[in-house]
């Protein structure tokens, strides 16, 4: 059972899942322990730097969703999200929380090398994008420059997977790239 919430509602509702699923994983990185050679800022650095801009973009969403919003108030959310499923409070903020969590657990099991390409094309889906060819080619761009960037120029171990098949060819992709 759902019941419709406004389009405001539904904008702040959003941005509050998204800061506060930010602010609790950035408090959580406090817990990081040790140093990590020739890298100033620890363990933590990075992540940090990752949830702060959940952050700001959440802020930049909010921003552009409430000046819209404002500019033409009678579009339904219907003809905002483009298809016909019911605005609810089941509908966007869970796809956009579920979609995370199914990646972040996987992704022990069948690795990084094959769970971020999904993930990616999963969370266009998500955000209204329909056209498949431009869904595959943003994918496997960004799969490309996360890949070049991690893997061949900072050395980070990538999760390659734990269930059989998966770690051979999470293997075979690491020996490829290096």
């Amino acid at each position: 059972m759902s019941f419709e919430l406004s389009k405001r509602v539904r904008i702040w509702l959003g941005f509050t899942l998204w800061v506060g699923l930010a602010c609790t994983a950035f408090a959580l990185t406090f817990g990081f322990k040790g140093e990590i050679a020739n890298y100033e800022y620890g363990a933590a650095g990075w992540p940090r730097v990752l949830f702060v801009g959940i952050v700001i973009i959440s802020l930049a969403q909010l921003f552009i969703s409430l000046r819209r919003l404002k500019r033409n108030p009678e579009q339904t959310d219907e003809k905002a999200a483009g298809d016909d499923a019911p605005a609810s409070i089941a509908g966007l903020p869970v796809r956009t929380i579920a979609v995370p969590v199914i990646y972040v657990a996987l992704m022990p099991q069948v690795g990084f090398f094959v769970a971020t390409p999904f993930f990616l094309a999963s969370v266009m889906l998500i955000m209204g994008e329909r056209r498949y060819l431009r869904i595959a080619c943003v994918t496997a761009a960004i799969y490309a420059v996360v890949l070049l960037i991690f893997v061949k120029l900072l050395f980070v171990p990538l999760p390659i997977g734990n269930w059989p098949g998966f770690y051979d060819f999470g293997n075979w992709l690491l020996v490829l790239i290096r």
